[in-house]
C-alpha cells in the first residue's frame, strides 16, 4: 500500500491492508499498546524530568543550549541518524515587547497633541505587527540573544514524502498575569474569545482617541478623567508585563518538556516501520516563546521541504488536562489548520480507540501556525484545562511530578495514527479514503 506505515506491534488477527478502515486499524493499535504503555510513560517522564532540572531554559540562554544537547542525544538514542544543532537570530522576550509598547502608548496619551498622537499611533501599529511574524518597529530597540534548534533526520535522503514532528525546546518565564483567576476573567475560558492581548491593543487605540481629542482642544472634567483613566490602565498593564519580564524561568515540565517527550515517543514509533521513500524529521525549536524563531529558521533553511508532500504534527503542552487537536489558532487573526489533517483527526477521535479528543479554537499560538500559514499540512495537539488554558501555564510550579504522562503517550499515539491514516491514498499521499 502506497505510503503506509505499519503499526509498531501488529496484533494477531488485525489486518493492515487497503480494505481496513481507520477505526478498525486504530483499534488494533490500541490493543498493541497495552503491554508497553507503562514502560513508555516511565521513559517519557525520564525525558521530562531531565529537561526540567536544567536551570533557566529561557530562549537564548545557556540552559536552552544544554537542553538542546540533551534532546539531540535522545534523538540519536531512538535511532535518528543525522542530528544537528543550528543557531538562529533571536527576538526580544514578549513581556519586554509588550511593556515597551504600552509605555509608549501611555506617554502619548498623557502628552496629547500631535506628538502624543504620533507616539500612540506608532505603538498601536507596531504592537499589531509585533504579534505576527517578525517584530514591530519598537521591538527592534530591545536586545535579543541567539536561539538554537535541534533537527534530527532518518530515512530517505531524497524522499518522496516527509513527516515532521516538532515541539518547543525553551521554557517560559513565570508571571502573575497567568494566574487562573485572571486568565479566566479575561476570557480564556471562552475558547472562541480572543486572547487577553486584544485588551492591550484596545487600550492603545483608546489612547489614540484621547490624544486625538486633545489635538481638537478637548478639555473639561470628562476629557481629563478619560485621559487619566486610559493612561493609568496602560501603565498598570505595562507594570504587569514588567513583572512577567523580571520573573524567573519556570521548570517547564508541561511547557514544553511534555511536548518534547511526546515528539520523541511518536518519532520512535513511526521510525520503527519507516518506508524507504519517506524521511522523518524531528524539530525541537528554540525560542518558541519568542516568536518561534528556531522553528521558523528550520523552515527557512530548508525550502526543499515541499508543503504538499509534508505532514507536520506539533506537540504543545500535552501533560495535563483534556487532549485536543487545534482547529484554528491566533491572538488576532485566526489561522485555520489543514482541512485534510483536521478531518483525519476527527475520524480518529470518534473511532473509540482513544479517550475524548475534541477540536479546539485555541486562543494562543503554537509553532504549527507558522507552517500552516506557509501552506503545510500542519496540526497541533494541546491539552487544556476546563478554563481553556494549559495546565500550570507560565507557573513556577510547572514541575514533572503532577504531569499526566498517560495523556503525553495518548498524544504521541494519536499523532502517529494521524500520520498513518493520512497516507492511505494510492495516488495522493494525503488523500482520505
Amino acid at each position: 500500500m502506497a505510503g503506509m506505515i505499519e503499526p509498531l506491534c501488529k496484533p494477531e488477527g488485525v489486518r493492515v491492508a487497503e480494505d481496513v478502515g481507520v477505526e478498525e486499524w486504530t483499534g488494533g493499535l490500541a490493543e498493541s499498546r497495552e503491554g508497553k504503555h507503562l514502560e513508555r510513560q516511565i521513559r517519557a517522564f525520564h525525558w521530562v524530568r531531565l529537561l526540567s532540572v536544567v536551570a533557566d531554559r529561557r530562549a537564548g540562554s545557556a540552559g536552552e543550549r544544554e537542553a538542546a544537547q540533551r534532546v539531540g542525544a535522545w534523538m540519536r538514542e531512538i535511532g535518528l541518524e543525522r542530528v544537528e544543532q543550528v543557531a538562529s537570530p533571536g527576538e526580544p522576550e514578549p513581556p519586554w515587547r509588550i511593556a515597551l509598547h504600552l509605555a509608549f502608548g501611555a506617554l502619548g496619551c498623557a502628552m496629547g497633541g500631535s506628538l502624543g498622537i504620533a507616539l500612540v499611533a506608532l505603538a498601536a501599529f507596531s504592537f499589531r505587527r509585533d504579534l505576527g511574524p517578525g517584530m514591530g518597529q519598537l521591538s527592534r530597540l530591545l536586545p535579543s540573544a541567539d536561539t538554537i534548534h535541534v533537527l534530527g533526520r532518518a530515512g530517505a535522503t531524497d524522499p518522496r514524502r516527509r513527516v515532521i514532528l516538532s515541539a518547543g525546546l525553551d521554557a517560559p518565564r513565570a508571571g502573575g498575569i497567568f494566574s487562573k483567576r485572571l486568565t479566566t476573567w479575561l476570557g480564556c475560558r471562552r475558547r472562541r474569545s480572543r486572547a487577553p492581548l486584544v485588551w492591550c491593543e484596545r487600550g492603545l487605540w483608546a489612547a489614540a482617541v484621547v490624544a486625538g481629542a486633545s489635538l481638537l482642544q478637548a478639555s473639561g472634567p470628562v476629557f481629563a478623567g478619560a485621559q487619566l483613566a486610559v493612561t493609568t490602565a496602560l501603565l498598570i498593564a505595562a507594570a504587569a508585563a514588567l513583572e512577567w519580564g523580571l520573573a524567573s524561568a519556570t521548570p517547564g515540565a508541561n511547557d514544553d518538556a511534555s511536548g518534547v517527550a511526546a515528539m520523541l515517543t511518536c518519532g520512535e514509533q513511526i521510525l520503527s516501520q519507516l518506508r524507504g521513500d519517506t524521511e522523518l524529521l524531528l524539530v525541537a525549536g528554540g525560542g518558541s516563546h519568542c516568536g518561534a524563531t528556531g522553528f521558523r529558521e528550520a523552515l527557512d533553511r530548508h525550502p526543499e521541504w515541499r508543503s504538499d508532500r509534508t505532514i507536520l504534527l506539533h506537540f504543545d503542552r500535552v501533560g495535563g488536562g483534556t487532549l485536543h487537536y487545534v482547529s484554528s489558532e491566533g491572538a488576532f487573526e485566526r489561522t485555520a489548520v489543514s482541512p485534510r489533517l483536521r478531518e483525519v483527526a476527527r475520524r480518529l477521535a470518534i473511532g473509540g480507540a482513544y479517550p475524548e479528543i475534541t477540536p479546539v479554537d485555541f486562543v494562543g499560538e503554537t509553532d504549527a501556525r507558522i507552517a500552516s500559514a506557509r501552506g503545510f499540512h500542519a496540526l497541533s495537539l494541546v491539552a487544556l484545562e476546563d478554563r481553556g488554558a494549559p495546565s500550570r501555564d507560565h507557573a513556577s510550579d510547572d514541575v514533572p511530578q503532577p504531569l499526566d504522562m498517560e495523556t503525553v503517550i495518548w498524544a504521541a499515539d494519536f499523532a502517529a495514527a494521524i500520520v498513518v491514516a493520512s497516507w492511505r491514498g494510492a495516488s495522493d499521499p494525503l488523500a482520505i479514503v
